[in-house]
């Protein structure tokens, strides 16, 4: 019964994960053939940050809150509620360093603005949808963590393709964007609302060893996100959306071997 079970979750996270990624990546393959290589490569580098930005929302908290939600009477609302607690303050700090690195790093207001106005909401919508990812997780319910990130994904997917067929305007895929990640953390918080309280008192213990679920995390997720950044400060905008087209060919084929 319990291998079973296991397998049925793994199925439900193993599906989820391939296809949500390959939609992603079709549809920002299709976004970069719209854009041209200078505006696509603004928008790299605006998801890189994000990327990089929604790493520190977390630091390896959702690994210390899954470990205590293994333990024997583990109180999963407690976890939760701290978990919560933790994520916003680190969203919150994550947000006035980002606005401060920003600002020191370009000078271009056109690239600053779009990076913002992507990078900002996408640090709380993250934060959200990790939110009901983790409390399902820990419960053992993994249908509702694919669905999760399947209406997430799915949303960011539709607003690219829409912006697509519309023929918006460069400046308006940055709000849009962001605020498809607000919305998927909204359907997140919904979910989870509906099945246990999350503010139910605190437990420090999800503190406990975080810093080497942080260092590990920063080479596995904040090195691969360094590309568009660093070129983009060796050759040009266009190049990197040159390379970022490049990157996104081989990232779709690899989704299954990744996965």
């Amino acid at each position: 019964m319990r291998i079973s079970l296991v397998f049925k979750n793994a199925s439900y996270l193993f599906t989820s994960n391939v296809l949500i990624r390959l939609i992603n990546s079709l549809a920002t393959i299709l976004v970069a053939r719209y854009l041209g290589a200078y505006d696509f490569g603004v928008l790299n580098i605006a998801l890189a940050f994000a990327f990089i930005a929604s790493f520190f929302t977390d630091m390896g908290l959702s690994n210390t809150v899954m470990r205590e939600a293994t333990k024997p009477n583990a109180n999963i609302s407690e976890l939760v509620s701290s978990y919560l607690k933790v994520r916003c303050i680190f969203a919150l700090l994550t947000l006035v360093v980002f606005i401060f690195v920003i600002n020191v790093l370009y000078n271009d207001p056109y690239l600053i603005n779009f990076v913002c106005w992507l990078v900002i909401p996408t640090i709380f919508g993250s934060a959200l949808q990790n939110i009901g990812s983790i409390y399902f997780q820990a419960i053992q319910e993994m249908k509702y963590t694919a669905l999760i990130r399947g209406v997430s994904g799915l949303i960011t997917s539709s607003t690219l393709i829409l912006f697509i067929i519309l023929k918006l305007p460069f400046s308006w895929l940055a709000p849009i964007y962001g605020i498809s990640s607000i919305l998927g953390g909204i359907f997140s918080i919904f979910i989870v609302t509906r099945r246990v309280y999350i503010f139910n008192g605190w437990n420090k213990a999800i503190l406990n060893n975080l810093a080497n679920f942080t260092i590990g995390g920063i080479a596995v997720i904040i090195l691969p996100q360094l590309g568009p950044i660093i070129l983009e400060k060796s050759t040009n905008l266009k190049e990197v959306g040159y390379f970022a087209a490049a990157y996104k060919i081989p990232s779709v084929s690899g989704v299954l071997i990744i996965q």
